[in-house]
């Protein structure tokens, strides 16, 4: 697994919002520490390593993915193919699709928790916080890397329930 420390001179981090300001992107949803651009429809939610880790824990439970860390369907394995008109089937991949969305509300939730722990572990590390950081000293209060991204994804799936229970 891969550190992501991603220096960008003019990018700042709002607090508490975790929004970048100076670059088009965000953090990731999981970890909360690493900038990914926006490359929609092709864009990333999770950062490199976090993905490494979804992926290596579905594995276990032998699927794909467990989060839906990509911002397209096909990124999350999940298509819809217009060449077959059976009802059954058409129903499972509608019961997907719907997966998808409430897993990607659920990322957005997180990634709101997460961020909110970590703006407070700043706030009683270093007292009142400014409205904004650079991304370079958010990361180094909160360096990304793989321990944060298993620690992030340990909560994170400690939080969403039993991880056999299906996946993306």
């Amino acid at each position: 697994m891969t550190s992501e420390l991603i220096v960008m001179d003019d990018v700042r981090v709002s607090l508490p919002t975790l929004t970048l300001e100076g670059y088009v992107g965000w953090l990731c949803t999981v970890c909360v520490r690493v900038a990914l651009p926006d490359q929609r429809p092709w864009s990333w939610f999770g950062c490199e390593t976090c993905r490494q880790v979804d992926a290596q824990i579905a594995s276990r439970f032998g699927a794909r993915r467990l989060l839906p860390l990509g911002q397209h369907s096909i990124m999350n394995g999940t298509g819809l193919r217009l060449d077959i008109d059976d009802e059954s089937f058409m129903a499972a991949v509608y019961a997907e699709f719907l997966a998808l969305g409430r897993g990607w509300n659920e990322l957005g939730t997180w990634k709101a928790q997460e961020g909110a722990r970590l703006v407070a572990i700043a706030e009683e590390r270093f007292g009142e916080v400014p409205d904004s950081v650079p991304l370079a000293t958010w990361q180094e209060w909160f360096p990304p890397g793989e321990a944060a991204s298993i620690d992030a994804y340990d909560r994170l799936m400690a939080e969403r329930g039993d991880p056999s229970q299906g996946g993306v």
